[in-house]
């Protein structure tokens, strides 16, 4: 995909994976990294902002264990 005259970052990963040029394949792989860490962390705050505002914030905080059961309540239940 082309914007703006300019190549999108698959299709220069694909140029230069061509023309063996490994440290701009490098560089390019490493600025789609980043750009996913950042989109999933905007995913991730939209995610909390939507589950407070909908009162799902306690779903978050329930761990479910290897039993299919959740740890709170292992953790009440347990006998000491």
């Amino acid at each position: 995909m082309i914007i703006a005259n300019k190549p999108s970052l698959g299709v220069l990963l694909s140029t230069f994976q061509d023309q063996a040029d490994m440290e701009s394949v490098v560089a390019i792989m490493i600025t789609i990294l980043i750009i996913g860490i950042i989109v999933d962390s905007l995913f991730g705050v939209a995610n909390r902002a939507i589950r407070h505002r909908y009162g799902l914030e306690q779903v978050l905080l329930q761990k479910p264990c290897s039993l299919g059961v959740f740890a709170r309540e292992l953790n009440h239940n347990h006998v000491t």
